[in-house]
């Protein structure tokens, strides 16, 4: 389904749905020793079990935190929680920081980093087992990388109104799927923006390069990277894969999206069947398909459905419609304790309702690599004066092209007047920027590194300030999350109890259960 109307104007006769946004944030962060290198420590049982625990989890390694907030109306209250629950976190962690920064801080070496650990349970195991993979066929130093993810929801009342005024023939879930992948592909074309505006890892520790081919350059006391990069996180350093490069996700429509993603769950791919699924008694991965689950896709954004019990994400999404976005490609913000402040929550506000509400054609082959060259030329080059996007035949500066597109964006919201109290001048702030590039968060950072200051060292010291500030925050919340630290365990201690199979059986009766049938 296509909706070719101009949805700007009409959506603009209910702006107080246009300003009822449901979000909520996923934020990473190594923990991190005084000697600056990433903990070795297990995952503090004062910080609850990491398989059960609502809010605080870990990603692929043992060290990686990672706190989840429940959802939010409000962007205050949003942004208090994931400093709050970093705050009880950091009291019950001793003498360990949480990092900043995307990019990691000293690394024992690949092997070193510790894969996390989620107990003696089936899905446990499972959860265990799947990083395993990723360990085995991406290496681990890849997955000690941070980011930021940010889930959002545009009004449900919004979209039953316009569902009613442009698309009553048509059910409305099939219409609520058609406006996020209508937002998806406009997200797509315009992510190379929020790269610019807010990539904040230019650089790495060089001892994060040993074993690696890479092509940067020393800017500093032991830190490498590109003058004008802006997320070295989101370029072939970071969350990428080469093997990943086959399959061609098509964002046109939910049925193609899933039908991509299963296939290449289902595909047997020779190189990781020649590192093996069972060897002997240990296994190295879930099986040796493209993907061990749809997860493991690496991709800028995600169109989501929560899972119901039993269902996998692609079952959810595919039985059931898309629900809300998942936007991936966000750097952590080493500026401030949360990781991300509220100019980055408005501004991916009305980022995404443009996204959704501007015209947004289906993305043909041709289109999809110049995406993706942009995407790539920004990462690598994105604040280089002479760096040019490419959009069809036409050859733009960046920096015109990222002033361009605030300004459509501006314009959308101040020609009401509730958007424009909302937004107030944060459009033209982040305008601002692009008119003075030393304030994008990529050459701040570069600003803090010198011939006598690693990357390291300005981050540690940046980690160490968080700390305090998070440290003399009040916590009326800890007594409940005390509690809940201790319903952690005693749930997980329960999933132990209640398996009736071994996880072999286990293992093939999850890969029946979430097989979606519809695509064999």
């Amino acid at each position: 389904m296509i909706i070719t109307d101009n949805l700007l104007s009409k959506a603009k006769e209910n702006s107080d749905d246009l300003l009822e946004f449901h979000q909520g944030v996923e934020k990473e962060g190594l923990r991190v020793g005084e000697d600056k290198y990433a903990s070795k420590r297990e995952h503090s049982e004062k910080l609850g079990h990491k398989l059960t625990h609502p809010y605080i989890t870990t990603d692929y390694a043992e060290n990686l935190l990672e706190f989840v907030s429940p959802v939010f109306t409000n962007n205050k209250e949003l942004l208090d929680f994931i400093a709050d629950i970093q705050a009880f976190a950091l009291k019950h962690m001793d003498s360990e920081y949480i990092w900043p920064a995307s990019m990691p801080c000293y690394l024992a070496g690949d092997k070193e980093i510790p894969i996390a650990s989620f107990g003696e349970s089936n899905v446990g195991k499972l959860k265990t087992l799947y990083r395993m993979g990723l360990g085995y066929r991406y290496g681990r130093s890849m997955q000690s990388i941070a980011g930021m993810h940010f889930n959002f929801s545009i009004s449900r009342s919004l979209i039953s109104k316009l569902h009613q005024e442009l698309a009553s023939e048509v059910e409305l879930v099939e219409f609520t799927n058609a406006m996020y992948f209508k937002m998806i592909r406009n997200f797509r074309r315009h992510s190379w923006l929020l790269l610019y505006l807010f990539g904040s890892s230019p650089v790495v520790d060089e001892k994060f390069l040993e074993g690696k081919i890479h092509a940067l350059d020393k800017l500093g006391k032991d830190t490498y990277g590109k003058k004008y990069a802006t997320s070295l996180r989101m370029g072939g350093l970071g969350y990428t894969s080469t093997a990943q490069e086959d399959i061609s996700v098509c964002y046109n429509q939910l049925d193609t999206y899933v039908k991509t993603l299963e296939s290449a769950r289902k595909r047997p791919f020779a190189p990781y069947e020649k590192i093996g699924v069972k060897v002997g008694d240990e296994y190295r991965q879930l099986n040796a398909n493209l993907l061990q689950i749809d997860n493991e896709f690496y991709s800028p954004l995600r169109p989501k459905r929560t899972a119901r019990s039993g269902e996998s994400a692609l079952q959810a999404l595919h039985a059931h419609g898309v629900e809300y976005i998942e936007v991936r490609l966000l750097d952590l913000n080493p500026f401030v304790a949360e990781g991300i402040n509220e100019e980055e929550v408005k501004f991916l506000q009305a980022f995404l309702t443009y996204c959704m509400l501007d015209e947004s054609p289906e993305i043909s082959s041709k289109e999809c690599d110049e995406i993706t060259n942009n995407f790539k030329l920004v990462v690598e080059d994105g604040r280089n004066p002479e760096a040019k996007l490419s959009f069809g035949d036409d050859q733009v500066l960046v920096h015109t092209a990222a002033k361009q597109l605030l300004e459509s964006i501006d314009k959308f919201i101040s020609g009401d007047e509730k958007l424009s109290s909302y937004y107030g001048d944060g459009v033209k702030e982040q305008i601002a920027k692009v008119e003075n590039p030393e304030e994008l968060f990529s050459a701040r950072v570069l600003s803090l590194i010198d011939e006598d200051t690693s990357f390291v060292d300005a981050m540690f010291e940046l980690a160490k300030k968080h700390k305090d500030e998070l440290l003399k925050r009040p916590l009326e919340r800890e007594d409940a999350w005390l509690e809940l630290v201790e319903k952690s365990h005693i749930e997980e201690k329960e999933i132990v109890g209640q398996d009736a199979d071994n996880f072999d059986n286990f293992l093939t009766k999850y890969f029946e259960k979430i097989n979606i049938k519809d695509y064999p």
